[in-house]
């Protein structure tokens, strides 16, 4: 949402507010202007007792109604102003790494380009069938990183696993310069296709 949108939405909160406010004090005699010429501009007052008495309807509806409106005008109030509304609609920005910081400026990646890195190189070991997204989150000594393989049905698991965990961190550390405290795979064969196709018969 633009900060157009967000103007008006802020706008029309306000004027909410103010109607139901002002409606509801006036309806339960809260505030009874004396004055004619204030009652005149105030037309609140006489619009709501009207609509109130419609029909047979009481008084007790239109307060209810006028309470109801000034409730959601100071709810849509705060959601706009204060930060917790904007973290329904501000969508989380992706987290970047500090590869490199020089008089020249720095040079910053994304945990997209880890991930795709992790998951290149878990496909690039020998006896990995297939890789999926790995998962890549913040410590205190480096990035641990968690990767979910799937192995050949004749492949050693421990080997491969082994493998795959040193490449993993030797790449990230390397190429991308990050530090690399922990790496967790989860290994997991490749169930075997067997061939069903029928057999023709010799004809002899």
């Amino acid at each position: 949402m633009n900060i157009f949108n967000r103007i008006v939405m802020l706008v029309l909160a306000i004027i909410l507010l103010a109607f139901g406010a002002t409606t509801f004090l006036l309806l339960t005699g809260i505030i009874v202007p004396e004055n004619e010429y204030l009652r005149a501009i105030l037309a609140l007052y006489n619009a709501w007792r009207a609509v109130a008495l419609l029909r047979g309807a009481t008084t007790n509806l239109a307060v209810l109604i006028a309470l109801l409106l000034a409730i959601v005008g100071l709810v849509l109030v705060i959601l706009e102003l204060l930060p917790i509304g904007r973290l329904f609609r501000r969508q989380r920005e992706p987290k970047q790494y500090v590869v490199r910081q020089d008089s020249l400026g720095q040079v910053t990646l994304g945990r997209s380009m880890v991930r795709d890195l992790v998951r290149h190189v878990a496909e690039d070991v020998p006896g990995v069938v297939h890789a999926d997204e790995p998962e890549v989150k913040d410590g205190a000594d480096g990035l641990r990183i968690s990767t979910r393989a799937s192995l050949a049905w004749d492949a050693d698991a421990p080997t491969v696993g082994q493998q795959l965990q040193e490449r993993v961190k030797d790449s990230v550390q390397t190429q991308l310069g990050l530090p690399v405290a922990e790496v967790h795979v989860t290994a997991q064969t490749t169930p075997v296709v067997k061939d069903q196709r029928r057999r023709t018969p010799r004809v002899a």
